[in-house]
């Protein structure tokens, strides 16, 4: 009888002790407190992309659209290739002075207008010149391009005499039409149209220009 009364003390014990846990974990978790992380962004160089500022409206260009042929004249001293010259300011007679390139250096071109010829449009330009003309150009003439011409001269007695030479250019007129876009909007160009000249050379041939003439010293 007396480990009867024993063992319904203890179970009273332990049932107080586990409604006493279960009514403190209540009450606990009654003044429960939660707290999630904010959202975080992608960071670049430690400053979110958010708040980097990224052009909108970046323009692209400008891109050659067409052109239209005008005008055209020759520049017959257009860029020098080589000179020379004979001291027959003591001879006897006549002498004769023989020039001959043995080496020439390369020579560009000359482009003006209200435009930035970038490679691109000036590709463009003599795309649409020799299609409208029939004449191709280029831009420029290489090195030692020249080489091989001659040319003779006859100095008279007690003459200094010279000889010339330069490569002859075309110097041609027209508008040019280009556009830029806004990479927000590619579909929406905008197009602009300048007159633009251009001296340049012609690719079939070597267009050499000579002068001959005789001075006192």
């Amino acid at each position: 009888m007396k480990n009867k009364v024993v063992a319904l003390m203890m179970a009273g014990i332990m049932l107080f002790t586990l409604n006493g846990i279960t009514a403190f974990a209540k009450e606990n978790e009654s003044q429960t407190r939660s707290w999630v992380a904010p959202v975080t962004e992608t960071t670049q160089n430690g400053i979110p992309e958010s708040q980097i500022i990224t052009p909108y409206d970046v323009i692209i260009g400008p891109y050659f659209s067409s052109y239209n042929y005008n005008v055209t004249s020759k520049v017959d001293k257009f860029k020098t290739i080589a000179t020379f010259s004979h001291n027959n300011k003591y001879g006897s007679g006549p002498a004769v002075m023989n020039g001959v390139v043995t080496n020439s250096t390369s020579q560009g071109s000359e482009w003006s207008g209200n435009v930035s010829f970038t490679g691109e449009i000036k590709a463009g330009i003599l795309a649409d010149i020799k299609t409208q003309v029939g004449v191709g150009y280029k831009d420029s003439r290489s090195t030692n391009e020249a080489v091989g011409y001659s040319l003779s001269y006859t100095v008279p007695k007690g003459k200094v005499g010279h000889i010339d030479l330069y490569y002859r250019g075309t110097k041609v007129g027209g508008t040019v039409t280009t556009w830029t876009a806004y990479t927000a909007n590619m579909n929406n160009k905008l197009y602009t149209t300048s007159y633009v000249y251009a001296t340049v050379y012609p690719s079939s041939n070597i267009d050499i220009y000579s002068e001959t003439y005789d001075t006192t010293n």
